[in-house]
Formats: C-alpha cells, structure tokens, sequence
C-alpha cells in the first residue's frame, strides 16, 4: 500500500504540473483575443480613415512631399492633419503585422491546450484511489496521514507554482531583451541615415526608392517594429506570473511614436534628431523594466530554492509516516 501511495502522489504531482500549465496557457488565450479584439477594432477604424501609400513616387499618405514642405513652412497651416495621415499610414503595415502575430499566437496556444484535456480526470480519479488506499489505514493514522500529506500538497503546490513561474519569468526576459537589441539597431540606423540620408534633395524632388523600404530609415522602422512584436511576446508570458508582478505597463512601445517623430524631423526640424532621441528615450525606459524583471526571477529562485528545501522534507516525512502507519 506504501508503493500504491507513492505512485499515487507522483502521478497526482504531475498532473499539478500539468494542470498549472494549462491554466497560465487560459490566460494568455485570454490575453491574446483581448488584445487581437482591440486590434481589429483600431485596425477598421485606421483603414476607414487612411489613403494608404505613404511613401511612393513623392508622395506622403496620398499627399505630394512638396505640398507638405511648403505647409511645413507656414506657420499658418496646421499641420495635425498631415501628421495624422503619415502616421496612420505608416504604422498599417505594422499593424497588420501584430494581427497576423497575436492570431498565430493564438492558435498556437489554443492547439497546446488540446494536449491538456485529460489531465483534469485524471487528476480526480487518483484522488479517489488516493481516498480507497487511506481507508485500509486505522482511523486515527488515517487522520494523521492526511493532515501530512496535505501540508505536503500545499508545499508541492506552491513549488509548482514558483517553477511555473520561472519559466515563464525566463520567456518573457528573452522577448525583453530582444526588445532593446532591437531598439539599439534601431538606433544605429537612425544615426547612419542622419549622416547619409540626403533630406534637403528628398523635399525638392519626388523619389523613386520607397523611403521606407530602401533606406537606413526603413531599416529603423523594421527594428522598432521588431522591438514592440517582442514587447507584446514579453507580455504574453508576463500575464501569467501568479508570484512576482512585472511592471509591464511601464513598458514603452515605438511605432506610433516613431512616425510622429519621424514626421517632424523630415517636415519641421529638417535634420534626424527627434528619431533618434526617441528611440534612446524608449530604450531607456524599457531597460529599467528589464532590469526589474531580473530582480523578480532572482528573488523566485531564491524563494523556490527554500521551498524546495521544504518540499524535500515533507516528502520524506510523508514517506515515513506512510510506512510508519502501514505497518502498525
């Protein structure tokens, strides 16, 4: 009967695992059709409103790169309307992007969760054999053992947990740190097309290469969107902390704010400076978030290095206990 209960609580503590799995995988289901909901939503409205093209043949959101200079020029003209169109146009491409990401995201999380089905079941039937195997104890040992063993489970259960939690922890700082290599080769881009890019000819004449695709500043623009798919990777995992909290609202994304500044440094200032500073501004504060991650895991491992301690010896209490009681 020692054996049958310790087989028990092995197959009952793997179903835990799993079962703590699949619960963190419900909710970045959840997290993901939030996000993809909103995005459709902001997508619609943008494709409603915007004349697409923001680039080609001397052309900016469907307006001549010159009758922008010239509105650029006068302190007359307001300028939101032709901000507003470049921007929306920009950030499109980039947009539908992060659909296609969050609803292959989704699927994949949806098709992980069909290997979870069973585990549920399975985890009540063990605790009814778990139940018929303490029956055959005496009624005050069958009293004791229960009482250890479920100081062992609550242990096991927060062991599991912390792990979870780790993993977890260990995904997200991966998409945190790929977020600032991505911002850093953002920003090399940003330098070199302040020292290459030929902005005075690009505003007097129209253009034959896609300023977008074809440029250092194109390439910028694939780096900061790079950085926010990682952002929203990072978070994915993020959400399903049940033992730390990361500061995942602190956490700055580019795209938007890139073409705005993007817009001022070819229209207004007339030389790559906002770009830049934005980008290390971004940076900046998404390190402070990184670095706060890694003070989260390093705290979690500590606390699952005790709790695993803790666990080792209950379980070997409850082993003891189980002969113990098995054999009076």
């Amino acid at each position: 009967m020692v054996r049958r209960l310790d087989k028990i609580e092995k197959e009952m503590g793997y179903c835990e695992i799993r079962l703590e799995k699949e619960r963190r995988l419900r909710k970045q289901a959840v997290f993901l059709q939030a996000d993809l909901d909103a995005l459709k939503r902001i997508l619609r409205d943008l494709e409603r409103a915007s004349t697409e093209g923001y680039s080609a043949g001397g052309v900016v959101a469907g307006i001549p790169v010159a009758q922008v200079a010239e509105a650029a020029a006068s302190a007359s003209v307001d300028l939101e309307r032709y901000r507003k169109a470049f921007v929306t146009a920009g950030v499109l491409d980039s947009l539908r992007d992060e659909r296609a990401l969050l609803e292959r995201e989704l699927d994949g999380v949806a098709d992980r969760l069909k290997g979870y089905a069973a585990f549920e079941d399975r985890q009540l039937g063990l605790l009814r054999e778990k139940r018929l195997a303490l029956r055959g104890l005496a009624q005050d040992s069958n009293v004791r053992l229960r009482r250890i063993n479920e100081d062992f489970r609550r242990v096991e259960d927060q062991w599991t947990s912390l792990a979870e939690d780790l993993i977890n922890l260990d995904e997200a700082l991966f998409f945190l740190e790929g977020n600032i290599d991505y911002l850093r080769s953002a920003r090399g881009f940003l330098v070199a097309a302040r020292a290459t890019f030929d902005l005075q000819a690009w505003l007097r004449t129209p253009y034959e290469t896609d300023l977008m695709r074809h440029s250092d500043i194109g390439r910028a623009r694939e780096m900061v969107e790079g950085a926010d798919r990682n952002v929203k990777l990072a978070e994915k995992d993020l959400v399903c902390l049940a033992n730390a909290r990361v500061p995942t609202e602190e956490l700055r994304r580019g795209m938007v704010p890139f073409f705005s500044a993007l817009f001022d440094d070819l229209f207004i200032r007339r030389r790559m400076e906002s770009t830049v500073q934005l980008v290390e501004e971004i940076a900046h504060v998404n390190e402070r978030v990184l670095g706060k991650a890694r003070e989260r895991r390093q705290r979690l491992e500590a606390v699952k290095a005790r709790i695993e301690r803790e666990r080792e010896r209950k379980y070997s209490e409850m082993g003891a206990a189980r002969r113990r009681f098995a054999y009076r």
